[in-house]
């Protein structure tokens, strides 16, 4: 969650473990990612779900 109401934020998520299948819904879109990070870009006020699978 980008709690910036002005701004657009920059996101990282990075996980300690090999690579996971992930879930990210964001805007109204849902799409898979593999990977060990999940990079985000987030408008002011926006959030994401993010859903490990």
């Amino acid at each position: 969650m980008n709690y910036n109401h002005k701004e657009k934020g920059d996101i990282a998520l990075r996980f300690n473990a090999s690579n996971y299948r992930y879930t990210v819904t964001q805007r109204g879109q849902s799409i898979d990612v593999v990977g060990n990070a999940v990079p985000l870009r987030l408008d002011a006020g926006e959030g994401a779900l993010v859903v490990l699978n």
